[in-house]
């Protein structure tokens, strides 16, 4: 089927993807300089460079939780942010800070992926009973219990093994809000712009999840961090949760319902 976009708009789409890649990488490649005035030309202009890229590629208002579709993506990007921000650093605390063997790490990380699909699969059984909004909020909540479980691992009263009880925990949340904001924002798509809706919610998922790394990635190799870098690694816990409040407020405005599109008589099928 023909597209609703033109060939000069597809174009300033992908220059508009090449500039947000190259804005992103110049501003998280000045976190890591030693010298201040590189780090600030970098990270200014290029986060500079990033923001306007980015607008102009999600829909209006993303960038301000504006309520509707705009909303979804938002959360969509900040649950990937708290999510993938803290689990690439789940190992290093546990080999690094704890000195525990790589099969708990292992296992802790599995235990995220099981409980992540166990998380996907109850909105289909709670939807007739649950507002969206509630189970996305509800899946906020408990990620953000599984990573202030992570952030206690870092003290050596707190049992190592735990690791796959507070790691599962987070998976289970993630797979409850991850699913319930994908739906959020295919079904409140305008019609004949899914496509559109569906890169957007991959942009959010991709950007989300590398700058979390990126940023953590940075604070882990600050004079700060330590040896081990157990006051690096409380730090991105810490921002990861402070991530998780500003996702729950903007879930306040993802929409509750299936939108419903077009009149009446085209949703009814042709005799």
């Amino acid at each position: 089927l023909p597209g609703d976009a033109s060939a000069p708009e597809g174009s300033a789409r992908t220059w508009m993807a090449v500039q947000l890649a190259l804005g992103a990488s110049a501003a998280l490649a000045g976190l890591g300089r030693e010298r201040w005035w590189l780090a600030l030309v970098l990270l200014a202009g290029g986060g500079a460079v990033a923001l306007h890229a980015l607008g102009r590629l999600m829909p209006t208002g993303t960038l301000l939780a504006r309520a509707g579709l705009a909303a979804a993506i938002a959360t969509m990007g900040l649950l990937n942010f708290a999510f993938f921000g803290t689990e690439a650093f789940v190992p290093l605390a546990l080999s690094t800070v704890r000195g525990e063997s790589v099969m708990l790490t292992g296992l802790s990380l599995t235990a995220a992926t099981l409980t992540w699909t166990a998380g996907a699969w109850l909105p289909v059984r709670l939807a007739a009973r649950v507002t969206r909004r509630a189970l996305i909020t509800s899946g906020l909540g408990i990620l953000g219990a599984g990573i202030a479980g992570t952030l206690a691992l870092l003290s050596s009263s707190v049992p190592a093994a735990s690791a796959v009880v507070a790691w599962g925990v987070a998976g289970l949340g993630m797979g409850l809000a991850f699913t319930t904001v994908s739906a959020a924002i295919l079904e409140t798509a305008p019609l004949g712009q899914e496509g559109a809706a569906s890169a957007s919610l991959q942009l959010a998922q991709v950007l989300g999840a590398a700058l979390a790394t990126g940023i953590g990635g940075a604070i882990i190799v600050a004079p700060f961090a330590g040896d081990p870098p157990r006051l690096g690694i409380a730090t991105i816990d810490l921002l990861m949760l402070a991530t998780i409040g500003i996702a729950i407020a903007a879930a306040r405005g993802v929409p509750d319902q299936r939108a419903w599109r077009g009149s009446e008589s085209e949703q009814k099928p042709v005799a």
